[in-house]
């Protein structure tokens, strides 16, 4: 694509490290939730068995398995979303919704502007060249 945005841009910046070490926190603190409290009310045979260092120490193992494992899922997401979307035939489809109307309503400030712009570059122009004909003639 020859925009700046593109599918694999944002590929990148999803599975650049430094953006799933943003997300740790929040990855680290619903596992914690999940061994302290979910599971012990789903599975409370286990509740009876886990203390604190082994939920630090499960969560320490799932913490790693997830830091590595989330740029290949978010790859293989971005992969996918790559196939089944089209940007280019998207935006063309929701631009071609537009009514031409409101994109001329849109657009008629600018262009008055540019109108009244070149009226006074047309003015000033003519007056320079009045003002050279004069002064050289």
């Amino acid at each position: 694509m020859s925009s700046g945005f593109s599918l694999e841009n944002l590929r990148q910046k999803l599975t650049d490290p430094g953006a799933v070490k943003n997300v740790m926190p929040v990855v680290e603190e619903h596992i914690d939730n999940f061994l302290r409290y979910k599971l012990k009310e789903k599975m409370p045979m286990i509740g009876m068995l886990i203390g604190d260092k082994t939920v630090n120490s499960l969560k320490e193992v799932f913490l790693k398995e997830i830091e590595e494992l989330f740029p290949a899922v978010l790859s293989k997401f971005s992969e996918n979303l790559q196939k089944e979307i089209d940007l280019r035939q998207m935006v063309h489809q929701k631009l071609s919704a537009i009514p031409v109307t409101n994109i001329q309503k849109a657009f008629s400030p600018i262009q008055r502007y540019y109108e009244y712009a070149g009226m006074v570059g047309g003015f000033i122009a003519g007056v320079v060249a009045l003002l050279v004909g004069v002064v050289v003639g």
